[in-house]
This record gives structure tokens, C-alpha cells and sequence, in this order.
């Protein structure tokens, strides 16, 4: 079970929105890196850039292809864009961090919109 303190972080979140949250917080996402280690996929490379291994932090943080979504969440966050922590677990950064990935669509069927 999650803790007392992530429930009470999410508890203004849809289902589908923490799950996102905790998918990305435990690495167990559709993300190359995961589906890799699994067998689901022969390569780790990004699907999108084609340059870096498709991590969690690539995909938050440095994904080229993703560099002017990233720029809308700096725009709010500032420096706490910067950070994989703020932006999975302060709730300020919930909404933006749902935004970024909607508009990735990197998880096609996994819509979180935002409240």
C-alpha cells in the first residue's frame, strides 16, 4: 500500500493519474528501459529521439524531442522542473507533470487529464 502521506498527496487525483504517479515512481512503466527488462522489447534505445536509453529520467528530463514541453513546465516550476523528485511527489507539480505527459502521448490509451 502506498503511504499515508502519498495518499493524502493524491487523494485529489483520479485513479488513472496515480497510477501514472506510481508507475513512474517504482520504474514499472511503458517506458523502453522496463519493457526491455521484461522482454518486451530488444532495444532500450527512446522510440522518439532514437539517441539515449529510454529511461524514466530521459524521458522527464532530457529527451530531445521533448525539450518544448519541458520548457512549459519550467515556465510554472521553475527550478522544481528540474528535479525527478519535486516533480513525483510535491503536489504543486502534479499538474504540470500530467500535462507533459498528455501532451507526449507517449502513453497512447493512458489519458490522465488533468482535473
Amino acid at each position: 500500500m502506498p503511504s499515508l502521506r502519498f495518499r493524502k498527496i493524491t487523494q485529489y487525483l483520479s485513479c488513472m493519474q496515480v497510477s501514472l504517479l506510481i508507475q513512474l515512481r517504482t520504474g514499472h512503466i511503458l517506458l523502453q528501459k522496463y519493457l526491455h527488462r521484461i522482454g518486451k522489447a530488444n532495444s532500450l534505445k527512446c522510440p522518439v529521439c532514437h539517441t539515449r536509453d529510454e529511461t524514466i529520467h530521459h524521458y522527464l528530463m532530457s529527451c530531445l524531442a521533448y525539450r518544448g514541453l519541458r520548457s512549459q513546465i519550467e515556465k510554472v516550476l521553475h527550478r522544481g522542473a528540474q528535479s525527478i523528485r519535486t516533480l513525483l511527489s510535491n503536489p504543486k507539480a502534479f499538474k504540470q507533470l500530467l500535462k507533459y505527459v498528455n501532451a507526449t502521448r507517449r502513453f497512447c490509451g493512458m489519458e490522465v487529464h488533468n482535473q
